[in-house]
Protein backbone atom coordinates (compact mmCIF):
# COMPACT_ATOMS: atom_id res chain seq x y z
CA UNK A 1 0.00 0.00 0.00
CA UNK A 2 1.57 3.21 -1.03
CA UNK A 3 1.37 6.78 0.36
CA UNK A 4 1.34 9.75 -2.51
CA UNK A 5 1.42 13.05 -1.63
CA UNK A 6 -0.39 14.85 -4.07
CA UNK A 7 1.30 18.24 -3.25
CA UNK A 8 4.01 17.27 -5.07
CA UNK A 9 4.68 17.09 -9.17
CA UNK A 10 6.30 13.34 -8.56
CA UNK A 11 3.09 12.19 -6.44
CA UNK A 12 0.68 13.57 -8.79
CA UNK A 13 2.21 11.95 -11.67
CA UNK A 14 1.91 8.54 -9.56
CA UNK A 15 -1.29 9.40 -8.66
CA UNK A 16 -1.85 10.04 -12.52
CA UNK A 17 -0.42 6.94 -13.58
CA UNK A 18 -2.58 4.72 -10.92
CA UNK A 19 -5.68 6.23 -12.64
CA UNK A 20 -4.38 5.14 -16.20
CA UNK A 21 -3.89 1.50 -15.22
CA UNK A 22 -7.10 0.38 -16.03
CA UNK A 23 -6.13 -1.09 -20.08
CA UNK A 24 -7.95 -3.50 -21.57
CA UNK A 25 -5.98 -7.36 -22.03
CA UNK A 26 -5.54 -8.19 -25.74
CA UNK A 27 -4.66 -11.65 -24.87
CA UNK A 28 -8.35 -11.99 -22.74
CA UNK A 29 -10.01 -9.89 -25.95
CA UNK A 30 -8.48 -12.73 -28.38
CA UNK A 31 -10.19 -15.62 -26.27
CA UNK A 32 -13.46 -14.14 -25.82
CA UNK A 33 -13.74 -13.18 -29.81
CA UNK A 34 -13.63 -17.13 -30.46
CA UNK A 35 -15.96 -18.09 -27.75
CA UNK A 36 -18.33 -15.61 -29.31
CA UNK A 37 -17.67 -16.76 -32.63
CA UNK A 38 -18.07 -20.67 -31.43
CA UNK A 39 -21.48 -19.59 -29.60
CA UNK A 40 -22.87 -17.72 -32.54
CA UNK A 41 -22.39 -20.71 -35.12
CA UNK A 42 -22.42 -23.51 -32.64
CA UNK A 43 -25.62 -22.54 -30.37
CA UNK A 44 -26.07 -24.93 -27.59
CA UNK A 45 -23.73 -27.27 -28.51
CA UNK A 46 -20.97 -24.59 -28.26
CA UNK A 47 -22.28 -23.25 -25.07
CA UNK A 48 -22.49 -26.74 -23.31
CA UNK A 49 -18.63 -27.19 -24.20
CA UNK A 50 -17.64 -23.94 -22.38
CA UNK A 51 -19.46 -24.47 -19.41
CA UNK A 52 -18.36 -27.44 -19.46
CA UNK A 53 -14.63 -26.38 -19.99
CA UNK A 54 -14.68 -23.30 -17.77
CA UNK A 55 -17.51 -24.15 -14.94
CA UNK A 56 -16.34 -27.11 -14.88
CA UNK A 57 -20.13 -28.34 -14.81
CA UNK A 58 -21.68 -30.83 -17.84
CA UNK A 59 -25.42 -30.37 -18.71
CA UNK A 60 -27.69 -31.96 -20.74
CA UNK A 61 -29.50 -29.48 -23.55
CA UNK A 62 -32.67 -29.72 -21.53
CA UNK A 63 -30.98 -28.60 -18.48
CA UNK A 64 -29.51 -25.35 -19.89
CA UNK A 65 -33.23 -23.85 -19.00
CA UNK A 66 -33.85 -23.80 -15.08
CA UNK A 67 -37.05 -25.88 -14.64
CA UNK A 68 -39.97 -25.41 -11.95
CA UNK A 69 -38.89 -28.24 -10.07
CA UNK A 70 -35.39 -26.23 -8.95
CA UNK A 71 -37.24 -23.30 -7.99
CA UNK A 72 -39.10 -25.38 -5.89
CA UNK A 73 -36.37 -26.59 -4.42
CA UNK A 74 -34.77 -22.75 -3.61
CA UNK A 75 -37.72 -21.42 -2.48
CA UNK A 76 -37.44 -24.39 0.32
CA UNK A 77 -33.97 -23.19 1.08
CA UNK A 78 -34.38 -19.46 1.30
CA UNK A 79 -35.02 -17.84 5.05
CA UNK A 80 -37.86 -15.89 6.59
CA UNK A 81 -35.15 -13.29 7.37
CA UNK A 82 -33.66 -13.47 3.68
CA UNK A 83 -37.53 -12.60 2.76
CA UNK A 84 -37.47 -9.55 4.49
CA UNK A 85 -34.47 -7.90 3.75
CA UNK A 86 -35.53 -9.13 -0.17
CA UNK A 87 -38.92 -7.11 -0.07
CA UNK A 88 -37.21 -4.12 1.48
CA UNK A 89 -34.67 -3.96 -1.21
CA UNK A 90 -37.08 -4.65 -3.75
CA UNK A 91 -39.31 -1.73 -2.45
CA UNK A 92 -36.10 0.94 -2.18
CA UNK A 93 -35.11 0.20 -5.15
CA UNK A 94 -38.59 0.53 -7.20
CA UNK A 95 -39.66 3.34 -5.43
CA UNK A 96 -36.35 5.35 -6.14
CA UNK A 97 -36.80 4.62 -10.25
CA UNK A 98 -40.36 5.04 -10.44
CA UNK A 99 -40.04 8.34 -9.00
CA UNK A 100 -37.12 8.60 -12.27
CA UNK A 101 -39.56 7.05 -15.08
CA UNK A 102 -39.38 9.51 -18.04
CA UNK A 103 -42.94 10.24 -19.40
CA UNK A 104 -43.77 11.40 -22.89
CA UNK A 105 -43.87 14.99 -23.71
CA UNK A 106 -44.36 17.86 -26.21
CA UNK A 107 -41.92 20.32 -27.13
CA UNK A 108 -43.03 23.76 -28.63
CA UNK A 109 -42.79 23.55 -32.77
CA UNK A 110 -44.69 26.75 -33.57
CA UNK A 111 -47.66 27.33 -35.44
CA UNK A 112 -48.20 23.78 -37.91
CA UNK A 113 -45.63 21.93 -36.23
CA UNK A 114 -45.90 19.14 -33.87
CA UNK A 115 -42.79 17.83 -32.04
CA UNK A 116 -43.30 15.03 -29.60
CA UNK A 117 -40.99 12.19 -27.64
CA UNK A 118 -42.46 9.04 -27.11
CA UNK A 119 -40.88 6.77 -24.35
CA UNK A 120 -40.74 2.98 -25.25
CA UNK A 121 -39.22 0.02 -23.14
CA UNK A 122 -36.88 -2.15 -24.94
CA UNK A 123 -38.38 -5.28 -25.76
CA UNK A 124 -35.89 -7.85 -23.89
CA UNK A 125 -33.07 -7.74 -21.60
CA UNK A 126 -30.56 -9.82 -20.77
CA UNK A 127 -29.38 -9.58 -17.53
CA UNK A 128 -26.12 -11.53 -16.18
CA UNK A 129 -25.86 -12.16 -12.43
CA UNK A 130 -22.22 -13.67 -11.81
CA UNK A 131 -21.63 -16.78 -10.16
CA UNK A 132 -18.24 -17.80 -8.01
CA UNK A 133 -17.56 -17.77 -4.32
CA UNK A 134 -20.26 -15.02 -3.65
CA UNK A 135 -24.03 -15.27 -4.80
CA UNK A 136 -24.52 -11.75 -5.93
CA UNK A 137 -28.59 -11.33 -5.32
CA UNK A 138 -28.07 -7.47 -4.51
CA UNK A 139 -27.32 -7.27 -8.30
CA UNK A 140 -30.14 -9.24 -9.58
CA UNK A 141 -32.22 -7.02 -7.66
CA UNK A 142 -30.56 -3.84 -9.07
CA UNK A 143 -31.15 -5.04 -12.73
CA UNK A 144 -34.15 -6.25 -12.67
CA UNK A 145 -36.29 -4.27 -10.71
CA UNK A 146 -35.11 -1.46 -12.73
CA UNK A 147 -36.38 -3.03 -15.76
CA UNK A 148 -39.30 -3.77 -14.36
CA UNK A 149 -40.15 -0.24 -13.67
CA UNK A 150 -39.52 0.50 -17.25
CA UNK A 151 -41.97 -1.80 -18.42
CA UNK A 152 -39.57 -4.26 -20.61
CA UNK A 153 -42.16 -6.93 -21.14
CA UNK A 154 -39.49 -10.19 -21.99
CA UNK A 155 -36.40 -10.32 -18.85
CA UNK A 156 -33.53 -13.23 -19.21
CA UNK A 157 -31.28 -14.21 -16.60
CA UNK A 158 -27.65 -15.80 -17.27
CA UNK A 159 -26.08 -17.13 -14.79
CA UNK A 160 -23.10 -19.69 -14.30
CA UNK A 161 -24.27 -23.25 -12.60
CA UNK A 162 -22.47 -24.88 -9.68
CA UNK A 163 -21.02 -28.30 -9.50
CA UNK A 164 -24.23 -30.11 -8.53
CA UNK A 165 -25.80 -28.18 -11.87
CA UNK A 166 -27.79 -25.97 -10.09
CA UNK A 167 -28.29 -22.02 -9.85
CA UNK A 168 -27.57 -20.94 -6.36
CA UNK A 169 -31.28 -20.93 -4.43
CA UNK A 170 -31.38 -17.32 -3.12
CA UNK A 171 -30.62 -16.05 -6.88
CA UNK A 172 -32.86 -18.28 -8.27
CA UNK A 173 -35.06 -17.71 -5.07
CA UNK A 174 -34.94 -13.79 -5.77
CA UNK A 175 -35.62 -14.36 -9.94
CA UNK A 176 -38.78 -15.87 -8.45
CA UNK A 177 -39.68 -13.26 -5.78
CA UNK A 178 -39.76 -11.11 -8.87
CA UNK A 179 -41.46 -13.09 -11.31
CA UNK A 180 -39.23 -13.82 -13.57
CA UNK A 181 -39.05 -17.39 -15.01
CA UNK A 182 -36.69 -17.26 -17.53
CA UNK A 183 -33.39 -18.52 -15.92
CA UNK A 184 -30.40 -20.11 -18.10
CA UNK A 185 -27.88 -21.54 -16.36
CA UNK A 186 -24.57 -20.12 -18.52
CA UNK A 187 -21.65 -17.98 -17.07
CA UNK A 188 -18.63 -16.05 -18.82
CA UNK A 189 -18.19 -14.52 -21.92
CA UNK A 190 -19.78 -17.99 -23.76
CA UNK A 191 -23.21 -16.59 -21.96
CA UNK A 192 -23.32 -12.88 -23.01
CA UNK A 193 -22.50 -14.52 -26.93
CA UNK A 194 -25.68 -16.61 -26.20
CA UNK A 195 -28.27 -13.74 -25.10
CA UNK A 196 -26.18 -11.25 -27.94
CA UNK A 197 -26.90 -14.00 -30.73
CA UNK A 198 -29.54 -16.46 -29.58
CA UNK A 199 -29.16 -20.11 -29.14
CA UNK A 200 -31.56 -23.14 -29.42
CA UNK A 201 -32.15 -22.98 -25.90
CA UNK A 202 -31.08 -18.98 -25.27
CA UNK A 203 -32.96 -16.55 -26.54
CA UNK A 204 -31.74 -13.26 -28.03
CA UNK A 205 -32.13 -9.99 -26.34
CA UNK A 206 -32.05 -6.54 -27.58
CA UNK A 207 -30.06 -5.51 -24.60
CA UNK A 208 -27.35 -6.86 -22.07
CA UNK A 209 -26.47 -5.60 -18.66
CA UNK A 210 -24.81 -6.03 -15.37
CA UNK A 211 -21.48 -6.93 -14.19
CA UNK A 212 -18.74 -9.32 -14.51
CA UNK A 213 -14.95 -10.29 -14.84
CA UNK A 214 -12.81 -9.35 -17.60
CA UNK A 215 -13.82 -12.25 -19.57
CA UNK A 216 -17.56 -11.00 -19.50
CA UNK A 217 -16.70 -7.33 -20.14
CA UNK A 218 -14.96 -7.44 -23.30
CA UNK A 219 -17.71 -9.94 -24.41
CA UNK A 220 -19.92 -6.89 -23.69
CA UNK A 221 -17.33 -4.37 -25.52
CA UNK A 222 -17.41 -7.00 -29.08
CA UNK A 223 -21.28 -8.14 -29.06
CA UNK A 224 -22.12 -3.95 -28.31
CA UNK A 225 -23.72 -2.34 -31.79
CA UNK A 226 -25.34 -5.75 -32.62
CA UNK A 227 -27.61 -5.67 -29.21
CA UNK A 228 -27.15 -2.59 -26.21
CA UNK A 229 -25.45 -3.36 -23.36
CA UNK A 230 -25.44 -0.72 -20.38
CA UNK A 231 -21.39 -0.49 -19.80
CA UNK A 232 -18.39 -2.14 -19.86
CA UNK A 233 -17.57 -2.14 -16.04
CA UNK A 234 -14.15 -3.03 -14.38
CA UNK A 235 -13.40 -3.96 -10.68
CA UNK A 236 -15.18 -2.83 -8.17
CA UNK A 237 -13.61 0.36 -6.69
CA UNK A 238 -13.70 3.25 -3.57
CA UNK A 239 -12.64 6.35 -3.01
CA UNK A 240 -12.81 7.95 0.32
CA UNK A 241 -12.27 11.76 0.80
CA UNK A 242 -11.65 12.41 4.92
CA UNK A 243 -10.41 14.97 6.69
CA UNK A 244 -8.79 14.77 10.66
CA UNK A 245 -12.36 14.39 11.55
CA UNK A 246 -12.79 10.67 10.20
CA UNK A 247 -12.50 7.38 12.52
CA UNK A 248 -9.64 5.71 10.86
CA UNK A 249 -11.79 2.21 12.08
CA UNK A 250 -14.93 2.84 9.76
CA UNK A 251 -12.54 4.12 6.56
CA UNK A 252 -10.76 0.63 6.84
CA UNK A 253 -13.69 -1.47 7.58
CA UNK A 254 -15.07 0.44 3.80
CA UNK A 255 -12.19 -0.17 2.53
CA UNK A 256 -12.24 -3.85 3.37
CA UNK A 257 -15.36 -3.99 1.92
CA UNK A 258 -14.40 -3.58 -1.42
CA UNK A 259 -10.81 -5.22 -1.62
CA UNK A 260 -13.04 -8.47 -0.45
CA UNK A 261 -14.47 -8.57 -3.72
CA UNK A 262 -11.77 -9.18 -5.98
CA UNK A 263 -7.56 -9.40 -5.83
CA UNK A 264 -8.33 -6.88 -8.80
CA UNK A 265 -10.36 -4.13 -6.71
CA UNK A 266 -8.95 -0.76 -6.22
CA UNK A 267 -9.09 1.76 -3.37
CA UNK A 268 -8.29 5.12 -2.38
CA UNK A 269 -8.13 7.42 0.40
CA UNK A 270 -7.76 11.09 -0.07
CA UNK A 271 -6.90 12.96 3.72
CA UNK A 272 -5.46 16.36 4.01
CA UNK A 273 -4.77 13.90 7.47
CA UNK A 274 -1.15 12.56 7.67
CA UNK A 275 -2.14 10.95 11.11
CA UNK A 276 -5.57 9.94 9.61
CA UNK A 277 -3.41 8.05 6.85
CA UNK A 278 -1.50 6.36 9.21
CA UNK A 279 -4.26 5.33 11.52
CA UNK A 280 -5.88 3.99 8.83
CA UNK A 281 -3.18 1.47 7.85
CA UNK A 282 -2.78 0.19 11.14
CA UNK A 283 -6.44 -0.45 10.67
CA UNK A 284 -6.29 -2.05 7.46
CA UNK A 285 -3.91 -4.48 9.09
CA UNK A 286 -5.95 -5.39 12.05
CA UNK A 287 -9.10 -5.84 10.69
CA UNK A 288 -8.60 -7.40 7.26
CA UNK A 289 -7.49 -10.46 9.47
CA UNK A 290 -11.27 -10.60 10.43
CA UNK A 291 -12.62 -11.13 6.89
CA UNK A 292 -13.09 -14.58 5.40
CA UNK A 293 -12.15 -13.66 1.97
CA UNK A 294 -8.77 -12.18 3.68
CA UNK A 295 -6.23 -13.87 0.88
CA UNK A 296 -8.40 -11.64 -1.75
CA UNK A 297 -8.67 -8.69 0.34
CA UNK A 298 -5.04 -8.59 1.20
CA UNK A 299 -3.70 -9.12 -2.34
CA UNK A 300 -6.01 -6.25 -3.51
CA UNK A 301 -4.78 -4.13 -0.60
CA UNK A 302 -0.88 -5.12 -1.10
CA UNK A 303 -1.74 -4.33 -5.28
CA UNK A 304 -4.11 -1.98 -5.52
CA UNK A 305 -4.81 0.03 -2.73
CA UNK A 306 -2.97 3.55 -2.10
CA UNK A 307 -3.53 6.39 -0.09
CA UNK A 308 -3.22 10.25 -1.32
CA UNK A 309 -2.27 13.31 1.22
CA UNK A 310 -3.32 16.78 0.03
CA UNK A 311 -3.02 20.15 1.75
CA UNK A 312 -6.61 21.31 1.37
CA UNK A 313 -10.22 19.78 0.64
CA UNK A 314 -10.51 21.53 -2.68
CA UNK A 315 -6.98 19.79 -4.22
CA UNK A 316 -8.79 16.17 -2.57
CA UNK A 317 -12.09 17.14 -4.50
CA UNK A 318 -9.48 17.79 -8.22
CA UNK A 319 -7.75 13.80 -6.82
CA UNK A 320 -11.34 12.26 -6.99
CA UNK A 321 -12.42 14.17 -10.44
CA UNK A 322 -9.57 12.91 -11.65
CA UNK A 323 -10.01 9.22 -10.23
CA UNK A 324 -13.64 9.33 -10.55
CA UNK A 325 -14.89 6.39 -8.53
CA UNK A 326 -17.32 3.77 -8.41
CA UNK A 327 -18.15 4.86 -5.27
CA UNK A 328 -16.85 7.83 -3.06
CA UNK A 329 -17.27 7.90 0.22
CA UNK A 330 -17.45 12.07 1.78
CA UNK A 331 -16.27 12.06 5.61
CA UNK A 332 -15.54 15.48 6.27
CA UNK A 333 -16.17 18.22 9.07
CA UNK A 334 -18.29 20.68 6.03
CA UNK A 335 -19.71 17.79 3.93
CA UNK A 336 -22.29 19.77 1.86
CA UNK A 337 -19.51 22.23 1.24
CA UNK A 338 -17.46 19.17 -0.67
CA UNK A 339 -20.22 17.69 -2.40
CA UNK A 340 -20.36 20.55 -4.43
CA UNK A 341 -17.19 20.03 -6.02
CA UNK A 342 -17.63 16.45 -6.79
CA UNK A 343 -18.22 15.82 -10.61
CA UNK A 344 -17.30 12.58 -11.41
CA UNK A 345 -18.32 9.72 -9.73
CA UNK A 346 -20.80 6.57 -9.64
CA UNK A 347 -22.59 6.75 -6.32
CA UNK A 348 -21.54 9.50 -3.98
CA UNK A 349 -22.62 8.53 0.31
CA UNK A 350 -22.12 11.68 2.37
CA UNK A 351 -21.52 11.13 6.52
CA UNK A 352 -20.00 8.19 8.63
CA UNK A 353 -23.10 6.31 8.36
CA UNK A 354 -23.73 5.40 4.44
CA UNK A 355 -21.02 2.89 4.19
CA UNK A 356 -20.86 1.87 0.57
CA UNK A 357 -22.64 -1.56 2.07
CA UNK A 358 -25.73 0.47 2.11
CA UNK A 359 -25.89 1.24 -1.45
CA UNK A 360 -25.03 -2.23 -2.55
CA UNK A 361 -27.22 -4.01 -0.60
CA UNK A 362 -30.60 -1.85 -0.10
CA UNK A 363 -30.47 2.42 -0.68
CA UNK A 364 -31.78 1.94 -3.36
CA UNK A 365 -29.87 3.43 -6.40
CA UNK A 366 -28.37 0.42 -8.74
CA UNK A 367 -25.29 -0.71 -7.28
CA UNK A 368 -24.26 -1.13 -11.04
CA UNK A 369 -21.94 1.51 -11.71
CA UNK A 370 -19.74 2.48 -13.93
CA UNK A 371 -15.40 2.22 -12.76
CA UNK A 372 -12.04 3.04 -14.28
CA UNK A 373 -12.46 6.16 -14.53
CA UNK A 374 -15.61 5.80 -16.40
CA UNK A 375 -17.86 7.95 -14.48
CA UNK A 376 -16.38 10.71 -16.04
CA UNK A 377 -18.96 10.04 -19.04
CA UNK A 378 -21.54 7.43 -17.97
CA UNK A 379 -24.13 7.43 -15.25
CA UNK A 380 -24.94 4.28 -13.29
CA UNK A 381 -27.34 1.69 -14.22
CA UNK A 382 -31.16 3.52 -14.31
CA UNK A 383 -34.32 3.07 -15.67
CA UNK A 384 -33.24 4.95 -18.61
CA UNK A 385 -30.60 2.22 -19.95
CA UNK A 386 -34.29 0.17 -20.59
CA UNK A 387 -35.93 2.45 -22.47
CA UNK A 388 -35.59 4.09 -26.05
CA UNK A 389 -36.76 7.49 -27.08
CA UNK A 390 -38.59 8.04 -30.15
CA UNK A 391 -39.12 11.25 -31.92
CA UNK A 392 -42.17 12.01 -33.43
CA UNK A 393 -42.50 15.30 -36.05
CA UNK A 394 -45.13 16.23 -37.74
CA UNK A 395 -45.42 19.81 -40.28
CA UNK A 396 -48.72 21.03 -41.74
CA UNK A 397 -48.05 22.49 -45.51
CA UNK A 398 -47.97 26.20 -44.36
CA UNK A 399 -45.18 24.99 -41.87
CA UNK A 400 -43.62 23.12 -44.39
CA UNK A 401 -44.22 25.78 -47.17
CA UNK A 402 -42.56 28.16 -44.42
CA UNK A 403 -39.47 26.21 -44.11
CA UNK A 404 -39.07 25.34 -47.84
CA UNK A 405 -36.17 28.30 -48.74
CA UNK A 406 -34.14 27.16 -45.75
CA UNK A 407 -34.66 23.23 -46.34
CA UNK A 408 -33.50 23.77 -50.28
CA UNK A 409 -30.81 25.86 -49.09
CA UNK A 410 -29.31 23.31 -46.94
CA UNK A 411 -29.96 20.38 -49.75
CA UNK A 412 -27.66 23.02 -51.94
CA UNK A 413 -24.91 23.29 -49.67
CA UNK A 414 -24.58 19.97 -49.18
CA UNK A 415 -24.98 18.52 -52.83
CA UNK A 416 -28.51 16.02 -51.80
CA UNK A 417 -30.31 17.25 -54.36
CA UNK A 418 -33.16 14.68 -53.94
CA UNK A 419 -34.21 15.79 -50.14
CA UNK A 420 -34.65 19.35 -52.24
CA UNK A 421 -36.81 17.27 -54.67
CA UNK A 422 -38.40 15.55 -52.07
CA UNK A 423 -39.64 19.37 -50.64
CA UNK A 424 -40.65 21.31 -53.48
CA UNK A 425 -42.46 18.58 -55.00
CA UNK A 426 -45.26 19.34 -51.94
CA UNK A 427 -45.64 22.75 -54.10
CA UNK A 428 -45.67 21.32 -57.79
CA UNK A 429 -48.97 21.91 -59.66
CA UNK A 430 -50.15 18.41 -60.79
CA UNK A 431 -51.39 17.05 -63.98
CA UNK A 432 -54.86 16.63 -64.47
CA UNK A 433 -54.16 14.34 -66.94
Amino acid sequence: MEIIRYTEEQGRERFAAFVRDVEADTDIDSVVKEVIDNVTFGGDRALLDYTRKFDRVSLRPEEIKVDEVEFIEALAVVTKEFKDAFKEAKENIANFYRAQKPADHEAQGGAGKSLSVRYHPVDSVGIYIPGGTAPLVSTLLMTVVPAQVAGVPQIVIATPPNIERRVNPYILSAAYFLGVKNVYKAGGAQAIAAMARGTETVPKVDKIVGPGNAYVASAKRQVYGSVGIDMVAGPSEIAILADDSADPAFIAADIISQAEHDEMARSVLVTTSYELAQKVKRELITQVRWVSRREIAEESLRKNTVIVIVDTLDRGADAVNLLAPEHLEILVKKEKDVLKKIRHAGTVLVGEYSPVAVADFIAGPSHVLPTGGSARAFSGLSVDDFMKKVNVVKYSKQALKGAERNLLKFAEIEGLDGHGRSVSIRFRKRSTS
